[in-house]
């Protein structure tokens, strides 16, 4: 089916590693050429679905909303649509719960690549509770995505505040594609022969911010104490280990996700790789793929590291974090790390490029002032996201306990 894929204009189609338990995934959709969605007619899913990943993910359970995209399925998520004695988020936080997963886990195949086929997940065996109590658990999970919604929606709040506050919300890239310069304006100063690096929309950027008149144009490079990244120990097994290890798959805008499925030895962590140690505060950056992906560690669960595609970066005091992470993730500050990468089927920001990026400089007073309303934006949209969780647990540690102690006690756990 690989043939059929298309850009971010064609169908959704939605893969294993969309499928989170309780909800889907959008930020890696692949996509299919429209012409292709006829022959996936039977994939269609729709609002009240019980979506479970088949392989890979093996077991995670999710209902699609109102609120989901609504794309193509691929081969490997069942699609389930249950009586209407069944309610379907009831289902899914069973299918979620310890008791789901370990009927799954038993009947599934394949050893490291785990998958379950459609004859023996029909075999799972589903307690029949009662219509209030599966309603009950159905409100809860509602709430609980919501919350999700409403961190989503922060979040994007928090990613204009910069632009909004220095009157740069609406800017947008020239049309134009392409650039005359001569070879001293070219090469004679950045030493790049790629014609890629004097796209217009450069340009364009920088110009924008100029109108601001910031104080002066900073590298990135002058404003830190140190910038390095992790590399990845040799001959180590990234499934073992006790400390969690941040790829860069992990770190989005401004936002860090802790609960990384590969690890690293204490070993490595205290030897090797001590200088990439995270602290609270550290700037992190995704120098390769996805380039330019900036945040702050906060709320840092416990000893962590990070591999080579991550860059750490411990700024100068004098610099708000939240402020320069700010910069990074704005339309503006994108094309800037985008000019600096090398590559473009897959992208690298080196750490000597990145330390040329130009960040501009205004009084510290309005920088920390930026700085802080990002910074309390970003609490709540964690707040937010971390209440969801905790209502999600909720959910399927209610349908546990009505299975281990009867439904009145799992109905005081959502009570």
């Amino acid at each position: 089916m690989v043939h059929a894929y298309s850009d971010e204009t064609g169908v959704p189609l939605l893969q294993t590693q969309n499928i989170k338990p309780f909800f889907i995934d959008t930020s890696d959709l692949k996509y299919v050429y429209s012409w292709f969605h006829d022959e996936l007619k039977k994939s269609q899913i729709f609002t009240g679905d019980v979506l479970i990943a088949r392989s890979g993910s093996i077991g995670n359970a999710v209902v699609v909303s109102k609120n989901d995209p609504q794309p193509l399925n691929s081969s490997d998520i069942i699609i389930i649509r249950p009586k209407k004695n069944l309610n379907e988020y009831y289902l899914c936080a069973y299918i979620n719960s310890k008791f789901g997963q370990i009927q799954i886990e038993r009947l599934s195949s394949g050893g490291v690549q785990g998958h379950i086929n459609l004859g023996a997940l029909e075999t799972v065996i589903v307690p029949i509770t009662s219509s209030e109590f599966q309603s009950a658990i159905e409100n809860i999970v509602k709430l609980a995505r919501s919350k999700l919604e409403q961190s989503k929606r922060l979040y994007a709040e928090a990613e204009e505040i910069l632009l909004n506050e220095l009157g740069l919300k609406n800017w947008s890239p020239p049309k134009e594609s392409a650039a005359v310069k001569s070879f001293s304006e070219s090469f004679g100063k950045s030493g790049r022969l790629d014609a890629e690096h004097y796209h217009p929309k450069y340009d364009a950027a920088l110009k924008a911010i100029l109108s601001l008149k910031p104080l002066e144009m900073l590298p990135l490079g002058e404003m830190v104490t140190e910038i390095t990244n992790g590399h990845t120990p040799y001959w180590h097994d990234l499934s073992t280990g006790e400390i969690p290890f941040i790829t860069a798959e992990f770190v989005s805008d401004f936002r860090i996700n802790f609960e990384s499925d590969k690890f690293v030895t204490q070993k490595h962590h205290q030897g090797e790789l001590e200088k990439t140690a995270l602290k609270e505060n550290d700037l992190l950056i995704t120098i390769k793929g996805r380039t330019g992906n900036a945040a702050v560690v906060n709320h840092l669960p416990g000893e962590m590291n990070i591999n080579q595609d991550v860059g750490l970066i411990r700024l100068n005091e004098k610099y708000h974090p939240y402020y320069v992470a700010a910069f990074l993730n704005s339309i503006l500050g994108k094309e800037l790390t985008e000019q600096a990468s090398t590559g473009q089927i897959n992208p690298f920001l080196g750490l000597g490029n990145l330390k040329f990026v130009p960040i501009p400089i205004f009084e510290t007073r309005l920088m920390n002032k930026l700085g802080e309303k990002i910074k309390s934006q970003l609490e709540k949209a964690y707040n937010a996201s971390q209440e969801s969780k905790r209502l999600l647990e909720m959910s399927k540690r209610a349908v546990e306990v009505s299975i281990e102690r009867g439904e009145s006690a799992g109905m005081r756990v959502l009570e």
